[in-house]
Parts: structure tokens; sequence; C-alpha cells
């Protein structure tokens, strides 16, 4: 794994195309010169199964980038607002992944100069979404014709467990106390708790530190996809729990049933008390 900051040389390399350094233990600011690489195309720097906070520091305007076409910066720790001049060379742009980092305040209008293209804002601080974007109906390939603003972030008081709406099964739905979802883009109606979350509790819950095999579970810097008993589909989001015959005691935590992509369960021949409160939440 790398470790540490992104080095600003990579600002020099005008030639590169593509720069993928996700996965990693990389942490603090991205620098400003990554925004000057005539040539890139793909940026991608998410942490989505990784411990730790991932980058922070503020958005990169990524203002001299032409040919840039991809960015994933998703399941990060980036805060403050997005540049007003955001990706402002950026005309052949497709897919940028912002999702689940700490940014803040208004999406800027001037997205609007930009050719159409998916922008994936959910699980931030967003609270301003301009009307002029939400009419822009070829925005989220072509989604917001359909669904208008949910299909770009679900408004304050509504959730859906994409933050927004691409289907009738994704419906933006009102909160029961909706003074509680206050920002643009809410998965939830309440705290949700990340896959790792539940999974720790799982451990602590089921008597971890006694299983006959745990390897990972307590080790810093794995991914969860890589614990003992643990798989994930390909966008690395946990699909399976296969623990049986591991010395499992107690009883599950019933918000093993949040897990959105979990589609196997397999707690069998452990000396478990098992409860089937909250499997309505099951999704998959």
């Amino acid at each position: 794994d790398f470790e540490g900051e992104v080095p600003s040389e990579f600002g020099k390399m005008k030639s590169l195309k593509n720069l993928v350094l996700s996965e990693n233990k990389l942490t603090g600011q991205l620098p400003e010169e990554l925004s000057s690489m005539p040539n890139l195309e793909l940026l991608s720097i998410y942490q989505r199964a990784k411990e730790g906070p991932g980058l922070e520091g503020t958005l990169p305007s990524f203002a001299n980038n032409p040919q840039l076409t991809d960015v994933y910066l998703d399941h990060n720790s980036i805060g403050g607002t997005i540049p007003s001049n955001f990706l402002s060379s950026s005309n052949n742009i497709a897919l940028v992944m912002l999702a689940s980092n700490k940014l803040s305040g208004s999406v800027p209008e001037e997205i609007n100069d930009l050719p159409p293209f998916q922008l994936e804002l959910e699980d931030n601080e967003i609270t301003v979404v301009p009307e002029s974007i939400c009419g822009k109906g070829e925005m989220m390939r072509g989604d917001v014709s359909m669904y208008g603003c949910d299909a770009f972030l679900c408004k304050p008081g509504t959730s859906s467990d994409l933050g927004r709406q691409n289907s009738t099964d994704s419906e933006c739905k009102p909160c029961s106390h909706a003074d509680a979802v206050q920002y643009w883009g809410s998965t939830s109606c309440g705290e949700k708790l990340s896959e790792k979350k539940i999974l720790m509790k799982l451990f602590e819950s089921c008597g971890g530190k006694q299983w006959y095999i745990n390897d990972g579970w307590e080790k810093g810097g794995v991914s969860i996809c890589d614990w003992h008993g643990i798989s994930c589909n390909e966008d690395e989001k946990v699909n399976a729990i296969r623990l049986g015959s591991n010395n499992l005691v107690g009883t599950p935590p019933p918000e093993v049933f949040d897990l959105p992509h979990l589609r196997w369960l397999w707690l069998h021949s452990n000396p478990i008390e098992f409860s089937f409160h909250n499997i309505g939440s099951a999704k998959a």
C-alpha cells in the first residue's frame, strides 16, 4: 500500500493519461498541481474499503485538465466547497464520483456550462442545488428529464438508498423526522452505519476474539473484503457473510440486515441465538 500524501510532482507528468491510486492509505490535501495535467483522462483515488479518513483538505478545481473524462474521489474526507471553476475546461467529462466526502455549501451553477455528465454527490453536506441544474434534463445520463432534482440529489427531508433517484425503485421518500435530514443527497433518514461498523458489531456481539478463524478482523489496514468469511461484489460492497462452524456465540446484531448488498448469510453450526428482527430492511 502507498501511504502519506499524493506527491505534487505528479503534476509535472504532462503526458500522463491515467492516474490510479485507489484503495491505498493516502491522506492529506490533494495537490493543486493535479489541476494542470493537460493529458490526464482518468483520476481514481477512491477509498471504499480501506479504513482511515483517506484524502482530506479541499477539492482542487481541475480547471486545466481539458482531456479529463472520469474522476473517482468518493469515500474520502474531502471538505470545503466545490470550486466555481470546477472542471471548467473539461469538455469531455462523463463521470465524477464525489460521494461520501465532507463537501459542503452549494453546487456551483457554473456546472451548467459543461456538457451534461454524471455527478455523484450523495452523502456530503450539500445545502444548495441551483434550480438551473435541476432543469438540465440530460444530466445524470438523462435521469433529470424523468425525475427532476431528485435525479441529482434527494432534497433535504427526504432520502433513498442511493441518495438520488435513477429508477422507480429508488424514489426519494419523505423522512418521518424531516428536520433531522438537512442536506441534499441523504441515503437514510437517520444515522446509517458503514459496512465496516456493522461487521465490527457482529464481531463484538458474537465473541469474535474466540472465533476459530478471525483473520483480518482486528488488523488495521486490511480491506473488509479480505476479512475471513467476508466476500464482496465487483464494487467492493459486502455481499456474503460465511462464518458457519466458527464458534460464534450470542445474538448477531439486527444491523446485519442493513447491509444493502448482502445476499448470503451463513451462520450455521454455531451456538448462537438468532433473531429475525430488522429482516425487513434486507435489500438483496
